[in-house]
């Protein structure tokens, strides 16, 4: 499912150390958006957020996050290849962290 307003610009699903991961940069009206999701093996060190990039500093800074125990892709499994993971969970994370930063700006 597809936030109305943002338009994806690039995603990488990738494997961690010991996590699964996600970046994805978006953009919405005039602003660059940066959303990083880790789905670790223990799930207290699991992280989803989202940032903005203000061009004058040319920094990326933090806009929102979700805390682990409410996040949708903290229980998959880190091990193993990606192509087998279910990246729904990722894609209701993604959403969650878009639809906080749409309430934002």
């Amino acid at each position: 499912m597809a936030v109305k307003g943002f338009k994806p610009l690039e995603e990488n699903f990738f494997n961690g150390r010991q996590s699964k991961n996600y970046t994805g940069l978006f953009g919405y009206k005039k602003e660059k958006l940066r959303v990083s999701i880790e789905a670790d093996s223990y799930n207290f060190q699991c992280r989803a957020k989202i940032e903005i990039y203000e061009p004058e500093n040319k920094a990326w800074n933090f806009l929102e996050s979700i805390p682990y125990a409410l996040m949708k892709s903290a229980g998959i499994h880190p091990y193993g290849d990606f192509t087998m993971v279910d990246k729904s969970k990722f894609r209701m994370d993604i959403d969650t962290l878009l639809n906080k930063a749409k309430i934002i700006l």
